[in-house]
């Protein structure tokens, strides 16, 4: 997954990797019970900076695990919509040529 934020606006994406490091910014763990992971992070000390979703779409949550981790976990709940669209972003990386910045949708 690549992400290019494309605007001034705050952003987990944008706003949340340390100023003049390199690296990948999160990794993504699906999960069948997101507040209970968020809840097991907590206790070891890591903080929710962004989560979004309802009972109605994918739930996800950023976790700051950077003290430890170097990188943020985003917590999936792997639901039939999630895994769908991981399906399309798959096949989309196959055939992407390296230069369009945006995946056609079909």
């Amino acid at each position: 997954e690549l992400i290019q934020p494309l605007h001034d606006h705050p952003s987990v994406y944008r706003d949340y990797f340390p100023t003049g490091k390199e690296g990948f910014h999160h990794i993504g763990v699906l999960t069948d019970d997101v507040p209970r992971d968020v809840e097991m992070y907590g206790k070891l000390g890591h903080e929710v900076i962004a989560s979004g979703g309802n009972p109605d779409q994918t739930h996800i949550a950023y976790v700051d695990t950077w003290a430890t981790g170097h990188c943020i976990v985003e917590l999936i709940h792997a639901d039939d919509a999630y895994l769908k669209m991981s399906r399309m972003l798959e096949d989309a990386a196959r055939t992407w040529d390296g230069k369009t910045m945006t995946v056609p949708r079909g």
